[in-house]
């Protein structure tokens, strides 16, 4: 009976890898085609962001930025414990003769895990109340990115369905 059972859960993570592995692949080909996609105009309207600490694990709740000023405490001291930023803008364009609004950054996630210094560029460049380049989806006019063909977050569910289908493969040996 053990061995059945280490067999039917092998096999599970197997089927989860290839989903995950399909999912992945998807989201992958969807950001690189992100590059193509129709240019607009939008206007930035908002931004948030979080900190999440590695030790000990805790997350900070989502805090507004106002007038493109970071609060004190974005800008943590070199000895603060090990931690990643989030941010999440929140914008409005107008696609398919519809205004719309977006909240991704690039492709894959409305939340952009990046780290102190890049967070602190990407709100420069995307200050709230000004305008800004939206790229959207021409078939889905509803998905657009600021940023078009980062395959950050697209890469990692396929990496994960990687790992996962070797482990499942592996498993079910």
């Amino acid at each position: 009976m053990g061995s059945s059972f280490l067999t039917l859960a092998a096999g599970c993570v197997l089927g989860l890898g290839v989903y995950l592995c399909i999912e992945g692949a998807g989201n992958f080909r969807r950001a690189w085609r992100s590059r193509k996609w129709t240019v607009g105009t939008g206007r930035i309207d908002g931004a948030e962001f979080r900190v999440s600490y590695t030790q000990p694990r805790t997350i900070q709740p989502w805090r507004a930025i106002t007038g493109g000023n970071l609060p004190k405490d974005f800008f943590l001291p070199d000895g603060a414990p090990r931690y990643r930023m989030s941010l999440r803008f929140h914008y409005f364009y107008d696609a398919a003769g519809e205004r719309r609004r977006g909240s991704q950054l690039f492709f894959g996630s409305d939340e952009a895990v990046l780290s102190r210094g890049d967070a602190a560029a990407y709100l420069q460049k995307y200050r709230i109340g000004q305008s800004a380049k939206v790229f959207h989806d021409p078939v889905r006019p509803d998905e657009s990115v600021l940023v078009p063909g980062k395959l950050v977050g697209a890469l990692g569910g396929l990496m994960v369905g990687m790992i996962l289908t070797g482990i499942g493969i592996i498993g079910t040996r």
